[in-house]
């Protein structure tokens, strides 16, 4: 049998398009299939509705699983400059210009918006570019590429080495003729495929099938026209770029698998379950009759339906029987049922309860039973992280040292940009402050006070006194609060100064 990461989405795949090869139609496929599940479109599974054609019932577990998950991942995501490299000046120059450039490309929308169809589909990819006709400033874009157009190009030799990116699109022409737009970056190799640092770029226009020159014979490929010729990337630029985020990476597949992998069938069992308990709920408002009457007649002799209604009788002929079934008296074990395999779910997925706001208030406040509680999620989402932030200071690292260079003339070759993240649990900041003070005012102190405003300051409190005028408030409201002690203070003091003159 052959097992893939699309092997358990394949009962409910419908085809994909027949320009894409199979292993890339496979996944082009799953993408929408999921997408499908998570935004609870109909038809997704086949679930079948005795006895009425109203529509089955579709549960969005699938969007609850994303959310929950989402919730925990990558929390707060941003840019930071390591305060150990370069000088003060560098690093603000570095944060100023990553500010800038990130609000124009509302960086952070598409970065919240990459992870959750990362999760959906299994994949994610961003896409730079540039236009050096615009004003400086504003030449380089980041995009939020569709992993279904990514189409990676590999070394004949070598298969895990990529020389080559194709974004594939499909475009209608003014005749209403389909072809397939091609964008193609790829590394120039040398006589002795050696990568020379240079990037090319080009786009062309081919016919349905004939533009896959990695599979096809060059005598199969069918160009039709060129759109932009080839070109050389900035001498700066020696990275392809386009960047390819996976979810549950997988070291045997080049493609990440999508959150739902493994568990659409119980998506479906859940759809299923619904919606016959819904249809049974249905009925027994309804009623549903038996008789071994033949059907009422008309004036004519023709057959014609009951008529059952308030303030109607049927009549029947001596000897017959017209009862209504009994129906069903509780949903409890439907819906035992449904709980069981959301459950399910959620355990293979790693989500706990309390991830979907379902907790009891003294766990929420117990910071060891909720992190126990939350093990799984952060477990998982850690190694979903590993793979996230990697590739994304890669771009962070060509944005700084190759495209800023190259099309805005900004150097900041001195500092180094990266990413940052919050602590995924949730923090009890009133616990965290009282512990603060407890230790900074203890007998004798346990923290000082510079520790202590440090420690309050990333609670989110900014303090802006100096540590002397802290002392002066201290030692004034203790004055206040004890005038006896102050002045015994004072006088010995005093009496000591005397003695030693």
């Amino acid at each position: 049998m052959e097992f893939n990461p699309y092997s358990t989405a394949k009962p409910w795949m419908k085809g994909y398009p027949q320009w894409m090869p199979d292993e890339d139609g496979l996944r082009v496929e799953s993408y929408s299939l999921y997408e499908q599940m998570y935004w609870s479109v109909p038809e997704t599974f086949q679930l079948t509705q005795l006895g009425t054609d109203e529509d089955p019932i579709y549960v969005p577990k699938p969007k609850v699983v994303v959310e929950a998950i989402l919730r925990y991942l990558c929390v707060n995501w941003g840019f930071e400059v390591d305060p150990e490299v370069g000088s003060e000046a560098e690093r603000k120059e570095a944060v100023e210009v990553f500010k800038k450039l990130f609000k124009r490309e509302t960086m952070y929308a598409k970065f919240a918006s990459q992870l959750r169809y990362c999760l959906i589909r299994g994949d994610a990819v961003w896409h730079l570019t540039a236009d050096p006709n615009k004003p400086a400033g504003k030449r380089i874009s980041i995009h939020e590429l569709d992993p279904a157009t990514y189409f990676p190009i590999h070394d004949e030799d070598d298969p895990e080495k990529l020389i080559g990116v194709h974004i594939v699109d499909q475009f209608e022409e003014p005749d209403f003729s389909v072809r397939i737009r091609r964008q193609t970056y790829r590394k120039v190799m040398d006589e002795f495929g050696v990568f020379t640092g240079e990037i090319t770029s080009q786009c062309d226009l081919f016919e349905i099938a004939g533009w896959d020159d990695r599979n096809l014979d060059p005598n199969e490929i069918r160009h039709v026209r060129t759109i932009t010729p080839m070109f050389t990337l900035p001498k700066e630029i020696t990275q392809l770029p386009v960047y390819h985020w996976r979810n549950n990476p997988d070291p045997t597949n080049e493609f990440g698998s999508s959150q739902f992998r493994g568990v659409e069938r119980l998506f479906a069992a859940i759809n299923q379950t619904i919606s016959d308990e819904d249809l049974a709920v249905a009925l027994a408002g309804l009623g549903v009759y038996a008789t071994d009457s033949n059907a009422p007649v008309d004036e004519n002799g023709n057959e014609v339906n009951w008529l059952i209604g308030p303030g109607r009788v049927v009549e029947l002929t001596p000897g017959t029987d017209f009862k209504r079934v009994t129906g069903v008296s509780s949903v409890t074990p439907s819906q035992d049922h449904v709980k069981y395999l959301e459950a399910k779910v959620q355990e293979a997925s790693g989500v706990p309860d309390v991830a979907v706001g379902l907790v009891d208030s003294a766990i929420a406040e117990s910071g060891i039973a909720l992190a126990l509680k939350m093990a799984p999620l952060i477990a998982s989402n850690a190694e979903k992280e590993l793979e996230i932030i990697g590739k994304t200071d890669q771009m962070l690292y060509d944005l700084q040292t190759m495209w800023l260079p190259a099309y805005e003339g900004v150097n900041l070759d001195g500092v180094i940009v990266e990413s940052r993240v919050d602590n995924p649990l949730p923090r009890n900041k009133a616990a965290e402050i009282q512990e603060v003070l407890s230790l900074a005012t203890s007998n004798p102190p346990l923290l000082t006070i510079q520790e202590a405003r440090a420690r309050l300051s990333e609670l989110g409190y900014d303090l802006t006194g100096t540590v002397e005028e802290i002392m002066a408030q201290m030692n004034a409201a203790a004055s206040a609060a004890d005038p006896f002690g102050a002045r015994l203070a004072d006088e010995s003091i005093a009496a000591e100064e005397e003695t030693t003159a």
